[in-house]
């Protein structure tokens, strides 16, 4: 069981400056509509920056396009996390608050590979996978309230799931950490470590930092892809995370285009 107490809560996220105050939860719907819950109800006027809300089980648990993310009880990390752009460096601009998207993927992809997991790697823009399986996804979400906008970063990681666990019918397979390093998890060690990447992701006055990691971490580099767009479906290599939090592809026509939010289906072929 990768269960978490609020004692390990506790222990998790002491001295993580990034870390104001946190909520404990056996169950919960989803710890990313409580915590917007929380920032509507005060109409945008509390300081919830550094809230995090932790829960060992989500019964209402989603991802991008309101995807349901399937959680069994005790066997996931799943929090989310308050953050005010107003008090973080590097959002300061549109252009960085793009790449905030980030932040979430890079800092669960350094959690696996601190753990020994060389493997992990990033699928634009926001999913992490183990040998194309995936093994985490992160929501970041804009709430505005009388004006006031806080951000949501919301993270779910499996952590001791066995195959029965899994959901068959997803179109990246899923895995969990349990699966891939056939050892017992730690899940409070990797909730720290996931913590302590964002606390030093979100600290710098550079997004530079950010946009080199994830260049680097990012699977979908170099690979064939199509890329489901508000303005249909392209297809083409991708080439780079541009310092806007921008995805540059090479078009099957040649052309480069700069993508800033689309679904990825990786095609074949790797890095060049």
């Amino acid at each position: 069981m990768s269960s978490i107490t609020r004692p390990g809560l506790e222990e998790a996220v002491a001295g993580i400056d990034l870390v104001r105050r946190a909520y404990y939860f056996e169950t919960i719907d989803s710890t990313s509509d409580w915590a917007k819950a929380l920032i509507e109800r005060s109409g945008g006027r509390g300081d919830f920056h550094g809230t995090l809300v932790f829960a060992n089980h989500q019964t209402a648990g989603r991802g991008r396009q309101k995807r349901q993310w399937v959680s069994p009880p005790g066997k996931s990390l799943l929090f989310s996390l308050i953050l005010d752009p107003a008090v973080l460096p590097v959002v300061a601009g549109d252009a960085s608050s793009r790449l905030l998207a980030y932040a979430g993927p890079v800092a669960v992809c350094e959690t696996l590979r601190d753990a020994g997991i060389q493997a992990a790697t990033i699928k634009y823009p926001n999913d992490v996978l183990i040998s194309n399986r995936k093994v985490s996804g992160t929501l970041l979400e804009l709430i505005s309230a009388s004006g006031r906008g806080h951000y949501v970063l919301g993270v779910g990681l499996n952590v001791s799931q066995q195959p029965g666990d899994l959901p068959s019918n997803s179109i990246v397979p899923a895995t969990s950490v349990a699966l891939e390093t056939k050892s017992v998890c730690q899940p409070q060690l990797l909730l720290r470590g996931v913590l302590l990447h964002l606390e030093r992701l979100l600290s710098g006055d550079s997004v530079g930092g950010l946009a080199a990691r994830m260049n680097l971490l990012c699977d979908t580099i170099g690979k064939l892809a199509e890329i489901q767009t508000p303005a249909g479906v392209l297809s083409g290599t991708a080439l780079r995370i541009e310092p806007d939090g921008g995805l540059v592809m090479r078009l099957d026509s040649g052309i480069q285009q700069t993508i800033y939010s689309g679904d990825v289906i990786h095609l074949t072929g790797g890095r060049s």
